[in-house]
Order: C-alpha cells, then structure tokens, then sequence
C-alpha cells in the first residue's frame, strides 16, 4: 500500500500527500552518470592526445629520415629534439591534406563516382526488399538439402567469412599504420626537390640564402645551408655541386645576402 501524509492547515483543511518526496539518494543517479561521463570524455581526451602525438612523432622522424636520405647525408650526426619532430610532423600532415584537397577538386568527378558507389554499398544491405528476398531463398534452399551437406556448407561459409575478415582486418592495420610513414617521406622528398628547384636558380635569385663557410678567416665553401648540429654542419656547396658534411669546430657561417627591404 502506497503511504500517505496528512497535514492540518491554520483553515481545518488537510492536504494529503504520498508521502514520497525527494531524498538525497534521487539525485544519486543523475550525479553518477554525469560523472561516468566526465570520465570517459576525459579518457578519451587522454588517449587521443597520445594517439595524436605518437603519429605527428612518427610523421616528423619519416620527414627528417627522407630528407636526409634525399640528399645522401647520415642523420647521425644530426639529431633531433622529440618537440621538433613534433611539430614538423604536424607541419607533413597538414601538407598532405593540402595536397590531397588540391587533387580531389581536381578529379572532382572521380571523388563523385566513389561517394556513390559507397553510398550504394551501405544502402544496398540495408534494403527492406532485397536482401530479405535472398536470405528466404537461401533458406528454402538449405532446408531442402540433406543434413550432412547443410553443415559442410556451414563450415565452408563461416571460414570464409572468418578468412574474409582477416584479411580486411591486416589490410586495414597495414594502410593505417603505413599512412603516418608514407607521409611523412613523400613531404621529405617534396621539400627536397622544391629545394633543389630554388637551388638551380642560384645565390643571387633563390628564396634560400646562400651562406660563406669560413674558418680561421679562410673561406672553405659557399652554399645553401641544410642542416647543423653541435657539432656538425651540411650544406649545398654551390661551387662542386655537392652536398658536403663538415665539422663545426671554428667555422664561421657569414650569409651572402642581406634580407630585401620592401
């Protein structure tokens, strides 16, 4: 029986109750989910921050191993700072998406035949007609076959459908953790032809400033500098055309051009 609550009023009226009214243990459960999910939006905040640096780290340490390699230094001597993989790895991704939206706007129509074609693989499953039509057909067929061929063909189905995702599932992991690595060394190697592209017009017209190596007042080389380190030096020697890799020790690195006043 459900409880009830008389209380007099100053007038003899009663006012009758049933006698539930809101404990401190109500509000218990709104508390908890609000706070499960301020958990899980923090765990996932969390764990994409990870994700998010394992991947540009991974992205700017494929750059800087391309470029090196472009040009046939060792990246021994020249190391590099976890922040500046970092963020040269954020610079790789979003010149990839630049260039990936480049190339859709310009073969639009093709990006056009793959949204439909898409679209019709999702819809097509999920049509009320179709589908239910061929699963009533295969099911009339399965029960009209004896048993002991109606479980070979269990089997033979189930393993391909289990081989069927295995594939896709080593596919997919192969794509997704090769696309930080692909990125990274195809904008290592876009940097080093656009460099060497400046490089051809030479000291006096290139964006790049050339540099004067010297070392004790006696010039060693004039080039585009490429790298330095603590104790190393790459640079593009103008004179020989080659790449040279020189201890810093006592050099001195004098630019050849002044920045333009505009």
């Amino acid at each position: 029986e459900a409880s009830a609550a008389v209380a007099a009023r100053g007038d003899g009226t009663a006012v009758v109750g049933d006698g539930e009214g809101e404990g401190a243990g109500d509000n218990g459960s709104p508390r908890r989910a609000a706070r499960r999910t301020w958990q899980g939006g923090l765990a996932f905040a969390t764990a994409f921050a990870g994700a998010s640096a394992v991947l540009l780290h991974l992205v700017g340490s494929s750059l800087h191993h391309a470029y090196f390699s472009q040009w046939g230094i060792d990246t021994g001597p020249f190391p590099k700072s976890a922040d500046w993989l970092v963020i040269m790895g954020y610079y790789g991704i979003w010149g990839a998406l630049a260039t990936a939206f480049l190339d859709a706007l310009k073969n639009w129509y093709l990006v056009l035949v793959v949204c439909v074609g898409l679209v019709l693989a999702v819809w097509l499953p999920f049509d009320p007609r179709k589908p239910m039509n061929a699963i009533d057909w295969c099911s009339r067929v399965m029960a009209a076959l004896p048993k002991w061929v109606r479980r070979g063909l269990a089997l033979l189905f189930g393993g391909a459908v289990l081989s069927i995702v295995a594939i896709w599932a080593l596919a997919t992991l192969f794509v997704l953790i090769g696309i930080p690595a692909k990125i990274g060394r195809s904008m290592g190697e876009e940097v080093v032809q656009n460099e060497i592209k400046d490089f051809a017009k030479g000291c006096e017209a290139s964006k790049q400033r050339c540099i004067r190596l010297l070392k004790d007042g006696t010039p060693v080389g004039e080039g585009y500098l490429l790298e330095s380190s603590q104790p190393h030096v790459a640079f593009f020697d103008v004179s020989i055309q080659r790449v040279r890799v020189m201890l810093r020790g006592n050099l001195e690195l004098q630019p050849m051009r002044l920045p333009v006043i505009k």
